[in-house]
C-alpha cells in the first residue's frame, strides 16, 4: 500500500491534440508521473508513459513546504471559467483534500504559480526515471519509435503527420492540421530499451517538425491516449 498522497498536479484537456501531464507525490517521497501529451508548454513533447522514482530528502522537504503555505491553500476552490476545450489545470493536497483548479485562460494566484513551478521542476526530475514510456525522434526519412524504461509498452501509432517548421515556439494547431499525413503505422510493441526505426515516405523540406497520435499501453494494462511532437535532428 502507497504512502498517503503529500501533493498532485495535474494539466489535461484541450482541443484536439489534448495535453495529459499528471504528478503524485506522496508522503514518503515516492513520485509518479504519467504523462500522455505535454503539448504545447510541458518539455519533453517527443515522449508518452509512467515515469516513478523516489525524491530525495530536499526535493520532499521542497513540496512540503509549498504544500503547507497558508497562500496557497486560501486558494481553494475552482476558478474559471473551466472548459473541456481549452483544458484545466488542478492541485490536490494529501493531508485534507484541498482542491484548487483553473481554467486555460485564468492567471493563477502567486501562491499557485509559484507552487506550480516548483511542482514541475518535480515532474522533470521524475520524467527522467522511465518505467514504460514511448519516445518519438524525427531522423531524416525515419521515424525511430523507442522505448527508454525497463518495462515493456505496447503502441498504436495513429495518424503520423510531419511539416516544415523551423520556429523554436511551439507550433500552433494550424501547423499540425496542414502536416502531411503519412501512412499507417501497424501495432508493435518495444521491450525496455527497445528501438526500432520506420521509413517514411515524405516530400516536406528540413527542418522539419512530426506529430503523432498514440495509444500507449503500459504493463498494468493502462492505456493512455497521447500526442507526441519531435523536431529533425
Amino acid at each position: 500500500m502507497s504512502a498517503p498522497l503529500l501533493a498532485s498536479f495535474s494539466v489535461s484537456g484541450g482541443s484536439p491534440p489534448p495535453t495529459l501531464e499528471s504528478l503524485r507525490v506522496h508522503t514518503d517521497g515516492h513520485a509518479r508521473a504519467i504523462v500522455a501529451g505535454a503539448w504545447p508548454h510541458g518539455d519533453p513533447q517527443d515522449e508518452a508513459g509512467l515515469y516513478e522514482c523516489e525524491l530525495d530528502a530536499n526535493q520532499l522537504e521542497r513540496v512540503r513546504e509549498y504544500a503547507a503555505h497558508p497562500d496557497l491553500r486560501a486558494q481553494a476552490g475552482e476558478h474559471g471559467p473551466i472548459r473541456a476545450d481549452s483544458g484545466r489545470a488542478s492541485l490536490k493536497l494529501g493531508d485534507d483534500g484541498t482542491k484548487i483548479a483553473w481554467g486555460a485562460f485564468v492567471t493563477p494566484a502567486p501562491a499557485v504559480a509559484d507552487t506550480v513551478a516548483a511542482l514541475r521542476d518535480i515532474l522533470a526530475a521524475v520524467r527522467r526515471h522511465p518505467v514504460s514510456a514511448v519516445r518519438m525522434a524525427l531522423v531524416g526519412t525515419e521515424l525511430e519509435l523507442s522505448n527508454p524504461g525497463t518495462e515493456p509498452v505496447g503502441v498504436s501509432l495513429l495518424r503520423p503527420r510531419v511539416a516544415t517548421y523551423g520556429s523554436d515556439e511551439p507550433p500552433p494547431l494550424s501547423v499540425y492540421h496542414e502536416a502531411d499525413e503519412l501512412d499507417p503505422v501497424p501495432d508493435f510493441t518495444l521491450a525496455g530499451g527497445e528501438r526500432r526505426r520506420i521509413p517514411i515516405a515524405t516530400s516536406v523540406a528540413a527542418p522539419a517538425i512530426a506529430f503523432a497520435t498514440v495509444t500507449v499501453e503500459l504493463p498494468d494494462a493502462a492505456r493512455l491516449d497521447g500526442f507526441l511532437v519531435s523536431r529533425s535532428a
